[in-house]
């Protein structure tokens, strides 16, 4: 994901301008599920694929964007 933030940190204004590529979704754990999840979207027939895409999400699109989705989790205090 490449992004770029204005700084003054989460909840204190912050915005973002300009940005692509989603963000893994919350169920991944870290860099190893996200990986695996790109992988099995190649290939959803796969029995494997279908297992972690029903996990992870079937709908997840991590080319999808949205500037003004991004602005509203960074105004969410966390």
């Amino acid at each position: 994901m490449a992004t770029r933030w204005r700084t003054g940190g989460i909840g204190s204004g912050s915005r973002c301008p300009d940005g692509e590529r989603a963000a893994p979704p919350e169920t991944c754990k870290g860099e190893q599920d996200y990986e695996m999840l790109l992988a099995a979207r190649k290939n959803p027939d796969d029995e494997d694929s279908e297992a972690l895409l029903e996990e992870f999400g079937a709908g997840f699109d991590p080319e999808w964007f949205d500037r003004a989705v991004s602005n509203g989790r960074l105004a969410r205090p966390s």
